[in-house]
């Protein structure tokens, strides 16, 4: 639900060490940014959680999981990664929100 992304935004804005509130923050943004302008292509609709980027970025925080799943990514447990099902209209939105 959008509460429950708000919240969770506003928890991962509270992380103050080393700025990594912020570091996942534009990391989020990011990836929803790159689905808006790559709508259809695989490649940024997937999020591998064996990444750097995760893992060093997202995976140690409270609340990025619950963004992620709250505009549409579906953990695909094969695969290791997150899959956005969701619509892009979605991602537009939360990046003009953040």
């Amino acid at each position: 639900s959008i509460e429950k992304v708000d919240q969770a935004i506003g928890t991962i804005s509270r992380y103050r060490t080393g700025g990594d509130g912020g570091a996942a923050l534009k990391l989020l943004v990011t990836f929803l940014r790159n689905i808006t302008l790559n709508p259809t292509d695989p490649k940024y609709r997937a999020i591998n959680l064996d990444s750097t980027a995760y893992k060093s970025k997202l995976a140690s925080l409270v609340g990025p999981l619950v963004v992620l799943r709250g505009v549409g990514f579906v953990k695909d447990e094969v695969e290791n990664k997150l899959k956005y099902e969701g619509y892009v209209d979605v991602c537009v939105y939360m990046c003009m929100c953040m």
